[in-house]
């Protein structure tokens, strides 16, 4: 891990020895992100409720784009606002792998950097958890119904449809949306199972969707509000085709 200075490393030290046990930990992977995420992370630092901690992760970008990030996204960094980085890629997961284990609250989640989710829909999706505690893992979802505002692409909205359905057809996990950005889970949860996931990339998520559901863990998916950023890495074909194949392969291995 490349040293960030000793101002940063320490907030993250800082954050694990309180007892924030009742707040939530959200982590943010990054990877080339010195354009879309500090514009993001302007709104989500805006009236922060205290009890939410962002941790950025770096997820191995070239050096002179992680020290445009750092100059960009100073402004906004404070005890409850940290950023980590590592020298080589390892992935959408990885990356929150790595900063979950920096987290030492009831619940964590992680988010995209993209902007694609509105800050208010953030606190709204937590003030949901606070309210339904018995919940272990709650899931933002594209869902569109009246009230909410889905900018989203026509091949990106069917991609996802044979996604899910491909998802449902193999796990019989009855989601609507695994893909969607932001999800908040109780870190009792992902520590029983994070010795399961396997994939380290774009699945991870839907992997610990997968053995959440399994494993009888308390899942419900909440609509929000949700808009199209230019910049996705995603490539429709082809990473559609690498997490098809993903999913067959983790299927063998855990079934």
């Amino acid at each position: 891990m490349a040293k960030l200075g000793k101002r940063k490393i320490k907030m993250i030290k800082k954050s694990k020895k309180s007892s924030q046990n009742s707040g939530l930990t959200i982590v943010i992977p990054s990877f080339k992100e010195a354009e879309r995420l500090p514009l993001f992370l302007s709104t989500l630092t805006k009236n922060m409720p205290n009890d939410i901690s962002y941790i950025i992760v770096d997820d191995g970008s070239p050096i002179d784009d992680f020290n445009l990030l750092c100059e960009r996204v100073k402004p906004f960094l404070n005890p409850n606002v940290s950023l980590l980085r590592y020298d080589i890629n390892r992935g959408k997961g990885g990356a929150i792998e790595f900063g979950l284990e920096h987290a030492n609250t009831e619940y964590v989640g992680f988010l995209d950097a993209d902007g694609s989710i509105p800050h208010y829909e953030v606190i709204n999706l937590w003030e949901y958890t606070k309210s339904n505690l018995h919940l272990d893992l709650i899931l933002s979802s594209r869902i569109k119904l009246l009230g909410k505002q889905i900018d989203r692409s026509i091949k990106r909205h069917i991609s996802g449809r044979i996604f899910v359905t491909y998802l449902n057809f193999l796990f019989n996990v009855p989601v609507y949306d695994s893909q969607c950005g932001f999800k908040i889970f109780k870190l009792s949860l992902y520590n029983s199972i994070k010795s399961k996931i396997i994939n380290k990339r774009w699945l991870w998520d839907t992997e610990l969707l997968i053995l959440s559901y399994l494993n009888g863990f308390k899942c419900a998916e909440v609509a929000i509000d949700w808009k199209d950023v230019q910049g996705s890495k995603i490539n429709l074909i082809s990473d559609a085709i690498k997490m098809a194949f993903g999913l067959w392969d983790f299927k063998k291995k855990i079934l």
